[in-house]
C-alpha cells in the first residue's frame, strides 16, 4: 500500500498528512537552524518576531486538540506579504523546513511541525484590507481570525 494515497486503513490509525510527511522527510534532509539563521530572521522580521525560547514555543508546538505534538526551535511570526517572502526566499536558500500556522485550529495536526520545522505564524497578519459593503465583501490578510473578524 503507498502510505500517500490515502488508504482507508491508514487514515483510520493515522492522519494523512503525518503519513505523507513522514513518507517525505526520509527521502528529504534539510539542513538545521544555527544561530546565524536567527540573526538573519531577525533581521527580516525585527527581533520581537522571532520567537526562541521554550516557554514562548509551547502553544505553537501543540495543535488546538492536543492530539500532535511538534518540537519546532523557532517560530516566525511576519506582519506582511513581503515579510513572508523573503523569509521563505531565506529559507529555501538554507533548505530549512518550514510549516505554515494559521489559527492552529484545524482538527488534522496539519500545522504542527512534525521535527524540528521552523513555524511560520501568520498571527501578526490579522488586518482587514478592505470590505465592500454592497456586496459584502471581506479582504484581508492571511492571519485573520473568522472568529475575530467583527466589520
Amino acid at each position: 500500500i503507498d502510505a500517500c494515497t490515502g488508504s482507508s486503513m491508514l487514515l483510520a490509525r493515522f492522519s494523512l498528512r503525518a503519513v505523507c510527511v513522514r513518507h517525505l522527510a526520509s527521502t528529504v534532509t534539510f539542513s538545521g537552524l544555527t544561530d546565524k539563521d536567527i540573526q538573519a530572521f531577525s533581521d527580516i522580521l525585527g527581533h520581537e518576531s522571532v520567537l526562541t525560547p521554550p516557554d514562548d514555543l509551547d502553544t505553537y508546538n501543540v495543535d488546538w486538540l492536543r492530539h500532535y505534538r511538534g518540537n519546532t526551535s523557532a517560530v516566525l511570526r511576519p506582519k506582511t506579504t513581503e515579510q513572508v517572502s523573503k523569509v521563505l526566499n531565506y529559507c529555501d536558500r538554507r533548505n530549512l523546513a518550514v510549516v505554515p500556522q494559521g489559527g492552529n485550529t484545524g482538527l488534522v495536526g496539519g500545522s504542527v511541525p512534525l521535527d524540528d520545522e521552523i513555524v511560520l505564524s501568520t498571527s501578526l497578519m490579522n488586518r482587514v484590507i478592505d470590505f465592500d459593503d454592497s456586496s459584502g465583501i471581506l479582504t484581508c490578510q492571511a492571519g485573520c481570525i473568522l472568529q475575530n473578524l467583527h466589520v
